[in-house]
């Protein structure tokens, strides 16, 4: 099941990424690096299933992925003398600071050696585009890959985000982040905002939304079933990682109108990652507040709610629980920004303010149908790494 997240990395904690749990690393000559930061787990939250979607349309492509390990030690003086030589190829305009140094030289590193070591196909599947793993397109480019990027969401989007490199803020840091982007041979984006954005700025960016891969797609299947057979009370369900600070900042402005409403027989379950910092807005009765859960919970919370609440202010990418409710017949109650991309698909339900909020609470809500695959975005996503792996 999903719960979004977007939540970018500390630089400290972006250099000494390790893969060391995941499979044996295959050596076959139609396998390509992925360079991701979440792990493909069905049961984490959004950026999972994201990472869990492209693994399986390599898949389906015929090609086989290996994660790209981030794992180097390497001394101080060295870091140093690869991060200015690095810096200096390419005119990457810095802020120049100890972290600067340190993370760009030692990443430029990393992904030399993972992509000069690496004996399969010559092509980088570039999903971790943010913080200091933005030098990933230039090292590939050096040693000759193909980079195909992938961004769960455009960084400099988001609320409170700062470019790794200057330390600065929109609307330079778009700018910056656009010329990363530009290095790769081609960008898939998750939203057509993004993509539109970057068109409008030259890059030739495609669109490939997310869908549930098969692994979540059969557990939310299974929701939809248990839904056919259960009688729809009148509880309502936030969920989400609230580690992530727009996610955070919606189920805020969220419980702060529903605190508000007088009127209504209803409750609300608050679930997720980080939500038990929600707890100073969750005193109101109507309100449970459960934290983390497990499958099974979350499985519960998802048959008994009459529909899922969720408002979003400012963010960038797309949300996934928006579709995988859907999938699950789960009916959406969201607000116009956090609907991006998906406002073409059957069982939304839109609202700006309160008053719009407590209407859709108020109004009848029919079981969405599945939504459509969107195949062809898959098929292209699919044709451009065949045709880039060879």
């Amino acid at each position: 099941m999903s719960i979004d997240s977007t939540d970018t990395a500390a630089p400290e904690q972006a250099a000494v990424l390790d893969a060391a749990s995941d499979a044996p690393r295959v050596v076959s000559t139609h396998c390509v690096l992925h360079d991701s930061e979440a792990a493909s787990d069905p049961n984490g939250h959004g950026g999972n299933h994201r990472t869990a979607q492209i693994a399986e349309l390599v898949t389906r492509s015929g090609l086989e992925s290996t994660r790209l390990v981030k794992s180097l030690e390497m001394p101080r003086f060295s870091w140093c003398t690869s991060s200015v030589g690095f810096l200096a190829n390419y005119g990457l305009r810095v802020q120049p600071s100890y972290f600067v140094l340190k993370y760009c030289g030692l990443l430029y590193k990393i992904y030399t050696k993972a992509l000069t070591e690496h004996r399969g196909a010559r092509l980088l599947l570039w999903e971790a585009t943010k913080g200091y793993s933005r030098v990933a397109p230039y090292a590939a480019r050096k040693v000759g890959f193909k980079v195909v990027a992938v961004p769960q969401n455009l960084e400099a989007l988001v609320p409170g985000q700062v470019d790794p490199f200057t330390r600065k803020s929109l609307p330079s840091s778009l700018s910056d982040e656009l010329d990363h982007l530009s290095q790769a041979d081609r960008v898939f984006c998750i939203s057509r905002e993004e993509q539109w954005l970057l068109n409008a700025h030259g890059i030739d960016a495609d669109f490939l939304p997310y869908y549930p891969p098969q692994a979540v797609l059969q557990s939310l299947l299974d929701v939809r079933r248990l839904r056919a057979r259960a009688q729809a009370g009148n509880r309502y369900l936030i969920l989400g990682t609230a580690d992530n600070k727009p996610t955070f900042l919606g189920m805020t402005r969220l419980l702060t109108w529903l605190g508000g409403f007088s009127e209504g027989d209803f409750t609300v379950d608050i679930a997720g990652y980080g939500t038990e910092e929600l707890a100073p807005l969750c005193q109101d009765k109507k309100f449970t507040l459960h934290g983390a859960v497990s499958a099974q919970q979350l499985q519960k919370l998802l048959v008994d709610t009459r529909a899922v609440l969720v408002y979003q202010q400012a963010g960038a990418g797309a949300l996934t629980r928006v579709p995988e409710m859907l999938v699950a017949g789960i009916p959406v109650i969201v607000n116009g920004n956090a609907a991006r991309s998906a406002q073409h698909y059957a069982g939304l339900h839109c609202f700006e303010n309160p008053g719009e909020l407590a209407q859709r609470l108020a109004s009848p809500l029919a079981s969405p149908e599945i939504p459509a695959r969107p195949e062809g975005a898959e098929r292209r996503f699919i044709e451009c790494l065949q045709a880039l792996a060879t």
